[in-house]
């Protein structure tokens, strides 16, 4: 993702965490921790004022599951498209 610096950074390294996640898998021993990993940063982003991702977490009533976290990583993209776009429009006028 070319534009990825002017991206904020909590929602840069949920983004990274979530494709991570999603290329590596998980063991079972440490599915917990990246839970509370995943969790730190959806809040992290949530403070940095994107309020969307608690209303995912409140759509699926638990997280972790693959659903929840292609959500989220679904909802990075819509943030991060909405950004660079706004960039791109401030950029031709």
């Amino acid at each position: 993702f070319e534009s990825s610096h002017r991206l904020p950074t909590a929602l840069r390294e949920l983004r990274t965490a979530l494709e991570r996640r999603a290329e590596q898998g998980c063991a079972r021993d440490a599915v917990a921790s990246l839970l509370q990993q995943t969790d730190a940063l959806v809040a992290r982003a949530e403070r940095a004022g994107f309020p969307a991702f608690s209303r995912i977490r409140a759509m699926d009533g638990t997280t972790g599951s693959p659903e929840h976290l292609l959500r989220l990583h679904y909802l990075c993209m819509q943030h991060e498209r909405l950004i660079t776009e706004a960039d791109d429009v401030d950029t031709l006028n």
